[in-house]
């Protein structure tokens, strides 16, 4: 579960992304240091200009933000540089077409002077099309695609996460938008990203090695949504959506091929405390072993009105030994919405006082989900567009369809594991973990900054992580708002 404190400010929205930048509603937020331009370019999903998925549909999309968080404009180039103006789509596309309804970021990154992006063409949640890497000189100019993973193919190659140690790319991906997947690695020579060979990182049945074809071998077991692998500070350093238990979870470990299940785990957000997230991207300013020195990226989307869809920073402390106090960091949690029972004395407290804390936050998550749904005197429903109906309504069949409980042959579905790793997934020290809610409702090159800034005051930042009144949808102009807005990153 996340902890109260972890939660730092809101990324995107009023105050913040409107106003120039023309972007009040946005997803994912994925961050990288763009030394060109002294400032770390940030990429979304679908974004909408005005508040609940109003106004002009775009995605991809980058803003420019300050190492303390604050967005600043958007890239140019001719020259390089900053422009406090509209947002923009990377290159032109029209949502919703008769192929396929959007195009989705996963990762990208800046080789030798290039920027690659990895995205997921989609049809609706869980209907990935394929997945592509376009390329660009300046994050403005892009052109592509340089190659297509046609789906379905490998099971692991449809969302992607990537980062460069010495001479290679090393690369995790796993599943879809369906988020029941488990995770898989190869490598590619950094020369030849992305069209050199994907080595994978595979068992045979006595050895995991490099060249071991890797289908029925995924390094990690789980049901996976979003990913983001970053080497940071000499070590691996892996955030997930972990879709099973519906939580923000990072870890580290020394190389991307070593053992995962022996790694060094913190849960630092919780969807019983923050309902509906997603997404979680490690920011380049991020620094291992300091308190809070981890930062992340993690989107919120109500998807039964349309707000908040947003991007919020959460940050945690992830140290690369072994941290005793992990182990009973669940007993000493409390969520947002419902203070938890005090606790006796930390490390002694008695099973039946932790599941009265998982208890009371599962009744919490609950209620939040039932006002977002039908509304109450703190949390009234929005009505929403017509669209935005649609989008609830294609989102709520495939979550439906794709939720373990509620179809027995997701439920039943399972990976073979070699023998050795089974035992170790089983004997690995987890921070302490509690069922899932059910019917969950989740939606580089160049000189990096150095140290983990500290972040400003939020006084001035609105947090809209409970949803609240809203006024009136803004009037939009028919110019500008497509027939259907049918975002699937959440």
């Amino acid at each position: 579960m996340a902890e109260v404190d972890n939660y730092v400010e809101d990324l995107t929205g009023g105050g913040l992304t409107d106003g120039p930048l023309a972007m009040y509603d946005a997803d994912l937020g994925i961050p990288r240091w763009d030394a060109a331009r002294n400032a770390i370019a940030v990429m979304f999903g679908d974004n909408f200009q005005f508040r609940y998925l109003q106004g002009e549909w775009r995605g991809p999309s980058i803003v420019m933000y300050d190492t303390n968080y604050n967005p600043i404009g958007i890239p140019t180039a001719n020259p390089i540089g900053i422009a406090m103006q509209p947002v923009t789509q990377l290159w032109p596309y029209e949502h919703d077409n008769p192929e396929y309804s959007t195009i989705l970021p996963t990762d990208f990154i800046q080789i030798g002077g290039t920027w690659y992006v990895s995205v997921m063409v989609t049809q609706g949640l869980g209907n990935e099309l394929r997945t592509e890497f376009w390329r660009s000189p300046d994050l403005v100019n892009w052109s592509g695609p340089v190659l297509s993973l046609p789906h379905p193919s490998h099971p692991g190659n449809v969302m992607l996460t990537f980062d460069v140690i010495d001479s290679y790319v090393y690369i995790f991906g796993t599943g879809g938008l369906v988020r029941n997947q488990p995770l898989w690695l190869w490598r590619n020579p950094v020369d030849q990203f992305p069209l050199g060979w994907w080595e994978p990182w595979g068992w045979d049945g006595n050895t995991w090695d490099w060249g071991i074809p890797n289908e029925n071998t995924p390094v990690l077991a789980g049901q996976f949504g979003e990913i983001c692998f970053r080497y940071l500070g000499g070590q691996t350093v892996l955030s997930y959506f972990d879709a099973g238990n519906y939580k923000m979870t990072a870890l580290v470990v020394d190389n991307p091929w070593s053992d995962l299940y022996a790694a060094t785990t913190i849960d630092y957000a919780s969807g019983w405390s923050t309902p509906q997230i997603y997404g979680g991207y490690i920011w380049p300013q991020s620094v291992l072993d300091d308190p809070n020195g981890m930062k992340f990226s993690v989107s919120q989307w109500n998807t039964m009105a349309n707000d908040p869809y947003h991007v919020m920073l959460f940050q945690d402390t992830l140290a690369t030994g072994f941290v005793p106090f992990a182990r009973t960091r669940a007993a000493r949690m409390v969520s947002r919405v419902a203070a938890a029972p005090p606790v006796a004395a930390v490390g002694g407290v008695s099973a039946a006082a932790v599941k009265g804390v998982i208890g009371g936050i599962r009744g919490a998550a609950a209620g939040i989900r039932d006002g977002w749904a039908t509304g109450s005197r703190s949390m009234p429903a929005v009505a929403g567009t017509a669209a935005g109906r649609r989008l609830n309504r294609r989102w709520a069949g495939n979550k439906e369809a794709s939720s373990p409980r509620s179809n027995p042959s997701v439920q039943a579905k399972t990976v073979a594991q070699p023998a050795a790793m089974a035992r170790k997934a089983s004997q690995a020290s987890r921070v302490t973990e509690a069922p899932a809610v059910a019917d969950s409702t989740a939606p580089s090159d160049g000189d990096k900054p150095t140290g983990a800034r500290a972040p400003k005051s939020t006084a001035s930042r609105r947090s809209t992580r409970s949803p609240a009144a809203s006024p009136t949808p803004a009037t939009t102009s028919s110019t500008t708002s497509p027939t259907s807005r049918t975002p699937t990153g959440a």
